[in-house]
């Protein structure tokens, strides 16, 4: 049942995809956006065409419309600003659906480990904007 629940909640993620990829890219229209599958690393990475805190904000956004909570957001950079360190721009936002979330955690209480779920968004070395998130093991 969990491994069917989790497969179910994959493909509905994946399938979203394509709705958030447009929504962070349709005003610029960039032909070169890419989405890839590392399942050696365990992660999704879809290209932003926005700064981090536009995507961040966008996606926050999007999250509350399909009536999911936003948890925390997290600002790595400005926490280690705080601390006289410098990273790029990096933030991670949590969020999730008790709804959804809790009977997964009634039927297999260690599933816990991985909500609430979790989107990394970055910029990297070569000033590009992305979003990662974990893919859930089956």
């Amino acid at each position: 049942m969990l491994k069917i629940l989790s497969i179910a909640a994959l493909a509905l993620a994946v399938s979203s995809c394509a709705s958030v990829e447009n929504i962070l890219n349709a005003p610029d229209k960039m032909p070169s956006t890419m989405t890839a599958i590392d399942a050696e690393k365990g992660l999704v990475t879809l290209q932003s065409n926005h700064s981090v805190q536009d995507t961040a904000d966008k996606l926050a956004a999007i999250i509350e419309s399909k009536g999911m909570k936003v948890f925390a957001r997290v600002d790595h950079q400005k926490n280690a600003q705080g601390v006289n360190l410098t990273l790029r721009p990096t933030q991670v936002i949590m969020f999730g659906n008790p709804k959804a979330g809790t009977p997964l955690m009634n039927c297999e209480q260690s599933v816990a480990i991985d909500l609430p779920q979790k989107i990394l968004i970055s910029e990297d070395a070569d000033k590009k904007f992305g979003c990662r998130t974990t893919i859930p093991n089956t």
